[in-house]
This record gives C-alpha cells, structure tokens and sequence, in this order.
C-alpha cells in the first residue's frame, strides 16, 4: 500500500522527497524522473502551467514539506545481509515458496531509493509465487504497482493496483490486506485526476480497515484519513480536509511511529494554514518539532522546521523566523549539505531573502542550490538561473540579469531542441511506414467490405431462424395452455356429474328405498304370531335403514351457507370414529372467521378429497391410527392425513384407480397441489390450495 504522498511496499511507507514532487499533485510541484543507465535524478522540463490560485499559494507556502516528506528510516546494511542470506538459502533447497519471499522482502528493501532494484526482484519473486496463496503473491503485486508510481507511469500504475485488487478480493484477502490495496488503488486513481474513483476507493478501504479485528483502531486508518484529507483539499474542500485530518492526528498519537505522526502533523499545519488558522498551523508544526528534537532525529527535525519558517515568512513573523531559523542552522550540520532537508532549507532561506529585498543573499542561495544541482537536481535549473536574474534586476545590475536570463534560455531552448529533435525523428518514421499502412488500407478495405455483406447475410439469417424458433416454441406453448384448459374443463365437467349424481342417488335412497323400509317394518309390527322372529326382522330393517340414511346423507351435498368446512370435517370423522375401530385425531388451526372466508367450491372439494381419502384408510389400510391436521389462512388451505396403515402408491390399493383418479380431478378443478409420501412404514397425504388467484 502506498499513501498519498508516496508509494511503498506492502505496509505502508513513505517516499524520497523527490518521487514525493514526482507524484503528488496536491503539492504543485514539478515533477521528476529517475535515469535509468545512471541511476541520477533527471529534470524534466514542461511548459508553463496556470495553476489555480489555490494550488499556487499551496506550492509557495509549503515548498518545505515538499522537501522534507521523506521515506521512513532506512534500512541498514544489516538488514539487507539478512535478506541476501536468506535468498541464498533458498536458491541452495530451490523451494519455489521460499525463494518467492526472499524476493519479496529485497522487494521490500529496495522500494524507498532503488526502484529498478526493486523491480528486478518483483519479477524474479513472480516466477515463484503461488497464484492461489496470498503470502507473499499479493505483497509483490502491491510492489509492482510502486515501481509504476515511482518511475511515473501513473496508467500503469492503476492498471496494476487495479489487478491486486480484484486478486485480493478473488483470495479472500483479510481485512486489512484488502483495505491496503484499495487504499493504493485510490492513490493511483487520484494520481490521474480520476478523484470520483479515488474516493470510491478510499471508502472501501475505510470500510475494511473498520471490518479488521482491530475496527477502529487499525493502524492503517490514519495514513488513509490523511489521504482522503489530501484529496479533498485538492478539489478545494477545505472543510471536509480539515475534519478528516483532525481525526488522523487523533488517532495517530496512539501509534507508536514517529514517522507516521509527523507525516500526519505537517500535513494536518499545511491544511491549517489553507484555512487561514495560522494559531493552530503553527501550534500543531510545533508539537511535531518538539517530539522530533527529543527523539535527536536531524531529518525529521528539518522536515518540521522547513514548513514552520515558510508559515513564518508568509505570516511576516520575522522574529519567529530569525530565531527558528538560527536553530536550523544548528540541525543542518548534522545532515549532508545535498540532502532534500537542506536543499529544501536554502531555497527558503533564497525565498525570504528575496522577499526582504536581501538580494545579494538570495543569489547567493541560489547559487548553492546550482553547484549542488548535479548530486540533487531538486529545483530545475533554469527555474533557479531565472530567480537570480530577478535579483540582479531589481538590484538595477541589467548585465549580470540578462546573462541569467540568456542562461535561462539556453537551457530552456536546449531542451526544447532534444525535444523537437526526437518529435522529427518520430515524425520520419511515421511518414515512412505511411505510404505501407496506406496500401495496407485499400486491401483491407475491400476485405472488410466483403466481410461486412456476409456478416450482415448471415445476421439477417440468423434472425430469421431465430424468430422461426420463438414462433414454433410459442404455439408448442400455446397448445400446451389449450390443452391444459381443456383438461381442467373435462375435469371440472366429471366433477359437476359426479356430484349431480351423488345428489341423485341420495335423494333415490333417503326417498324410496329408506321410505320403502319404513313402511316393511310399520307392516311387519302389525304381525303378532311369532314375536321374536318379528322383533328380529325390525331391528335389521331399521338398521338397513340407518345405513341407507348415512349413505344419503354422505352422498349429499354440504350446506356451507349454515356452517363452516372445519365443522363438517368434525362431523365426517365423528361418523366414521363411531362405525369403525380407529383411533383419528384432529387438530386445525385458524380463526373461526378464516374457516368461514373458504370459498364453497373449495370447502366442498376439499371435503370430497377427506371423505375420499378416509373411505381408502379405513376399509383398505387396515389403519389403527390417522392424524389429520388442518392450517387455514387468509388465502390458503393445508390438509395433512398420516396414517399407519398399509402403505400403496397414488392409485387405489383396490387396483381400478377410481378412488384417488376422482381425487386427482377434484386437485385440478380447484388448482390444488397433492402429494403422497411413504416413509418409515407411514403413508401421508398433503394438499395444498390458494384461493384469490387466477388458476
């Protein structure tokens, strides 16, 4: 992951000043780029850009933290002996995972001041890395995304955080893994003016760091705060800056990084000083100075004290200048005269002179800055041949200002002519292999016209096709819907028969057969010869009667105007408990007012199926025990019936299908689901109805 300012190794770092200006545009500051044969920074000129009031001031008042946002302490010789030793070793046993981490951690090592290095060892941990294993595969794709950053490939550099992003994410990445790619991947985004993906992507990885074991106490959320800080400051929404940056100095005074905290504290003084809270700019670099004094740090002393005496010149505190500026001087002995803290100390040292009309002191600044140009090309050098010429303009020497100004120009010029130059050569070359492409054309051209009558012949059949099939499926579909019409139809028409049926025969035996019975027994008690034989014969009479009268009734048509289906369903199992040897439960559930909302063809098909279905129990199964239970809704109806009883398939165990065939019809007249299962030796009936929809 890589910060805002910088990009690092797979744990967050921070850059040389120098990538610093080459990547980060909050700043303003050109940019940089390494020369890869010799390994020096080179200056690359562009042309002048109108940069917005804002960003002008930013460059201006912060030029020292420019300079001073340097890498975190570097590592020792020791430590680069430890990972050699480690490579060596795994080179010996030729373990691919082994040698993958040993790459990764040269990687590691060479990502604050060797990109190519590091580079070099990011390819070779590739080979070996395992695809499938997090460790060390996604820590080398975070690398390889730096050496992009680093080497100013800005496109290539979101290709390549994009790609360990989604790889992350593919892995199952923890937490914080995933939140640190994220992270860079918004750096890169916001890198190329894209700041709508960057905060996207910053509002992902805030959303993992916060999913992390850790929550809100991840170490990473500080660094990432201040990189949303940054990014809001660079669309000019200071507020907001300032929000995000008073949380990331909050939570960074529980870190135990130096680094980190002064990182934090002189971005949180420059956002300040934007807002025009020069008190609070000032208290919050200063508390960052006092812990690096105390720590004896020189580099982080200077990277505090830089942007504290730009605060100083643009708030006119010459005072405050002069003193903290005498106790630089101090800390500076202690660091290289080409380091990026010193040169960053003497071009605002040149700044404030020439802003208090010290001129002959600025030049004299200036012109340290040009003898160090070739060991730290910080400032471009027609820029600094320019400000000395301002000087000695004003200084009313026009000889000495138009031999800076023409060196000015020389310089400009003869990087304008490598430019132009290698613009020609492009050119030529592009002229040459014109004429080719040219002739390339007109062939293809007439290809591709050919190609374009077949493609369209062949998508026009295709079409055709295509719709011939719709139209074969959508009449096989419609047949099936007037076939399943028509079998619903037959059905409901055999059940209308069947019930006009039912009411004929129960009207022929309750009125004649039963009235027929009535009169033999009323004959029969006239009769006074042979009494017992007489009281015989009327007792079977009138029990010949009683079952053509529970058959009549049986037969006949419920009333659900006067009573509700559970009520009759009570009654149905009354009758059968009361002429049969089996044990039958009932249990229902539902308001009386929801057994009374059932529609009548419904109640009455459900009734038919339970009388169906109980007749098949009690005189085939040779049950001892049925359990039927009833669930009634708003819009539906559930009957179960479980018995343990003989076990069959859907058709009757009698083996002419009559019995459960009526029952299927009675399912589909009122568009019912029924299913018979079979386990454990029990057999159970499930029917299942909706009422209110269109069957």
């Amino acid at each position: 992951m890589f910060n805002d300012v910088s990009p690092s190794s797979l744990k967050i770092q921070k850059l040389d000043p120098t990538e610093f200006r080459n990547n980060c545009n909050f700043w303003g500051a050109p940019p940089l780029s390494d020369d890869k044969n010799t390994g020096k920074r080179t200056t690359i000129t562009h042309k002048k850009i109108h940069l917005p009031p804002i960003m002008k001031h930013l460059y201006t008042l912060f030029l020292g933290i420019i300079l001073s946002i340097g890498s975190l302490q570097a590592q020792t010789p020791d430590d680069l002996k430890a990972c050699l030793d480690r490579l060596h070793r795994a080179e010996r046993s030729h373990d691919k995972d082994s040698l993958a981490v040993a790459h990764a951690d040269l990687a590691d090592y060479y990502s604050n001041f060797d990109a190519d290095s590091m580079f070099y060892h990011v390819r070779a941990g590739l080979k070996y890395a395992d695809p499938q294993v997090i460790e060390p595969y996604l820590r080398l794709l975070n690398n390889e995304g730096n050496y992009y950053n680093a080497t100013g490939a800005s496109r290539a550099c979101v290709d390549k955080f994009l790609f360990a992003t989604r790889e992350a994410e593919r892995l199952k990445a923890d937490p914080t893994t995933l939140g640190d790619t994220y992270s860079s991947l918004g750096v890169a985004y916001r890198r190329i003016d894209r700041p709508d993906s960057a905060a996207i992507c910053y509002k992902q990885a805030l959303a993992h760091y916060k999913a992390s074991p850790e929550g809100i106490n991840n170490e990473e959320i500080p660094f990432l705060l201040t990189n949303i800080a940054i990014l809001y400051t660079n669309t000019h929404r200071l507020e907001e800056a300032s929000k995000y940056i008073g949380r990331a100095l909050t939570l960074s005074q529980g870190l135990d990084d130096l680094p980190t905290e002064l990182y934090i504290s002189n971005t949180a003084g420059s956002i300040y000083t934007l807002l025009h809270q020069y008190d609070k700019a000032i208290r919050t670099l200063k508390q960052s100075l006092s812990k690096a004094q105390k720590a004896n740090m020189p580099r982080y002393v200077m990277q505090c004290m830089t942007p504290l005496l730009v605060l100083f010149v643009q708030t006119d505190d010459n005072a405050s200048f002069e003193k903290y500026n005498a106790e630089a001087q101090k800390w500076l002995q202690m660091l290289p005269p080409a380091s990026n803290e010193a040169v960053g100390y003497h071009e605002v040292l040149a700044t404030n002179y020439a802003r208090q009309k010290q001129y002959t002191k600025s030049n004299e600044e200036y012109q340290h800055l040009i003898d160090l140009h070739s060991q730290n090309a910080h400032t471009p050098l027609p820029s600094l041949h320019l400000h000395i010429a301002h000087n000695y303009a004003a200084m009313q020497q026009p000889q000495k200002a138009y031999e800076h100004y023409e060196r000015t120009l020389v310089l400009i010029d003869s990087l304008r002519t490598v430019e132009i130059d290698h613009q020609i050569s492009d050119l030529n070359v592009r002229y040459e292999t014109q004429t080719k492409e040219l002739e390339l054309a007109q062939l293809q051209r007439s290809y591709l016209t050919h190609k374009n009558r077949v493609m369209q012949w062949s998508i026009l059949g295709l079409f055709v096709f295509g719709l011939t099939i719709l139209l074969l499926i959508y009449q096989q579909f419609r047949h099936k819907q007037l076939m399943q019409k028509e079998e619903l139809n037959v059905a409901r028409s055999f059940i209308e028969g069947l019930e006009k049926e039912r009411s004929r025969l129960s009207k022929e035996l309750h009125d004649g057969v039963a009235n027929d019975l009535l009169g033999i027994g009323m004959m029969l008690k006239l009769l006074d010869n042979n009494p017992g034989l007489k009281d015989d014969i009327l007792d079977n009479i009138e029990t010949i009667r009683n079952d053509v009268r529970n058959i009549s009734h049986e037969l006949c048509r419920p009333r659900f105007q006067h009573t509700s289906l559970d009520e009759v369903m009570e009654h149905l199992l009354h009758q059968i408990i009361g002429s049969n040897d089996i044990d039958i439960h009932f249990h229902k559930s539902g308001l009386p007012a929801l057994w009374e909302q059932i529609p009548e063809d419904v109640a009455l098909e459900t009734y038919r199926i339970l009388q169906e279905l109980m007749s098949n129990i009690v005189r085939h199964s040779e049950a001892t025990y049925t359990l039927i239970t009833t669930e009634v809704t708003d819009h539906s109806l559930q009957l179960r019936i479980e018995n343990d009883g003989k076990t069959y398939s859907t058709q009757s165990p009698t083996g002419d299908g009559i019995g459960l065939y009526s029952v299927d019809d009675r399912v589909k007249a009122i568009g019912a689901q029924f299913d018979c299962h079979i386990a454990d030796g029990k057999q159970e009936y499930l029917l299942y109805v909706e009422w209110g929809k269109a069957i």
